[in-house]
């Protein structure tokens, strides 16, 4: 896993957003919504292309940096997704890169 939880605020013993949760929340809201938009119909339980599941990286659990270094290297240049399917606009693209650094 690349990040942890929240805590709780001292005071009131609610808890907070923490560094880590709001990773996660950012990228449920920039990152992962192009990952089921652009990546998820070939890498998924069922299909694995490359032996990627990307639908388990909804919440960040199941990361390695090993995966998203490889993630970023393939949608960065262009190798993802193939020509024959459809592509991430370049802003699309750069928030994609973006978010997954996030992750690091």
């Amino acid at each position: 896993m690349l990040v942890g939880s929240g805590t709780t605020h001292p005071a009131s013993g609610q808890a907070t957003e923490g560094p880590a949760q709001a990773v996660v929340s950012e990228w449920q809201e920039t990152g992962f919504p192009l990952i089921e938009a652009y990546c998820i119909d070939c890498h998924n339980e069922d299909a694995k292309e490359g032996g990627l599941d990307l639908s388990l990286f909804e919440d960040l659990s199941d990361l390695s940096h090993s995966e998203v270094r490889r993630i970023i290297e393939m949608v960065r240049f262009g190798a993802m997704p193939p020509e024959d399917y459809e592509s991430l606009e370049t802003a699309e693209r750069k928030q994609l890169v973006a978010a997954l650094e996030k992750t690091r």
